[in-house]
């Protein structure tokens, strides 16, 4: 059966008003595993418990409590991971790129110092933090305010969306600059591409990857067939072959042990592969070499 694709935050509103800046504090007690997920608003995700992991259209990652990520809005695909206690826990400040806007207007003085050094010429998919002493003080008045009021007023909430912005570029201003640049300039780049190649090694069907590129499934190959003059299936292949390729010979990998993370249910329809692109099988490629 085909995901539904969930849209936040609103699905949290249940239909009613969403504000432009606000604060959840978001619990499970179910993993989850490649929902699909159009972000509304770009956020911060501070883990509480458990693992969160993300297919962007740029990479993939997985962090736990502690690291934190900062995402630009948009699609991607969405995995929690539950603790030993089953419990999965995170604290998320949703924000649109208007308080991204009017942060970099009021604090210019602090941005421009970090603006000569910063590299401005390659957007990130998401900027990953450590949740320092500071952070993790900063989740826990969140939380109890959360706690006591169920709801932050709109005053707190942009104090405390300042101040975090303050605290990572006084902590990572030369890493964190380019894609605060990203968000407050809203650059555009090549998505399909870039979704393509940087998810070439990663066990993603075709729907979903087609979902990370805002595409129908039938756009996606039609766009792909032009792109790449290869149909994805076998664009694919080839790129998982020749990375177990190297595998197997720089860093001396059994096929019995790569042909899952490469893409294959079994051993025998890996080594068919194998021996279909390289002429040979994969435990006999001291030929080639």
């Amino acid at each position: 059966m085909e995901k539904q694709i969930i849209t936040m935050p609103e699905y949290l509103f249940k239909g009613d008003h969403c504000p432009d800046l606000f604060f959840v504090d978001y619990k499970a007690s179910k993993e989850s595993t490649k929902n699909k997920i159009v972000f509304s608003r770009n956020m911060i995700n501070l883990i509480g418990s458990g693992k969160k992991g993300i297919y962007s259209h740029d990479k993939h990652v997985e962090i736990d409590k502690t690291r934190a990520l900062f995402v630009a809005k948009g699609q991607c695909l969405t995995t929690e991971k539950l603790d030993e206690d089953g419990q999965f826990r995170s604290l998320i400040l949703f924000f649109d790129n208007k308080n991204v806007l009017d942060f970099k207007i009021k604090y210019e003085e602090l941005i421009s110092k970090h603006a000569e050094t910063g590299k401005e010429d390659a957007p990130l998919p998401c900027f990953i933090f450590e949740q320092d002493d500071f952070i993790r003080n900063y989740a826990a008045s969140i939380r109890y305010m959360l706690n006591t009021s169920k709801q932050v007023s709109n005053e707190l909430c942009q104090l405390k969306f300042e101040e975090i912005l303050i605290h990572l570029f006084n902590q990572y201003g030369r890493s964190f600059y380019p894609y605060f640049h990203q968000l407050s300039t809203n650059e555009t780049m090549d998505i399909f591409k870039k979704t393509v190649e940087q998810n070439a090694l990663n066990k993603l069907s075709l729907d979903e990857m087609a979902f990370l590129c805002n595409m129908s499934l039938s756009s996606f190959k039609r766009h792909f067939l032009k792109t790449y003059q290869q149909a994805p299936q076998k664009w694919f292949q080839q790129k998982r072959l020749e990375h177990a390729f190297q595998l197997i010979k720089h860093s001396k990998a059994k096929p019995g042990d790569i042909y899952f993370e490469v893409g294959y249910e079994s051993l025998s329809s890996f080594t068919t592969a194998f021996k279909q692109q390289f002429g040979v099988a994969p435990t006999k490629i001291e030929v080639l070499i």
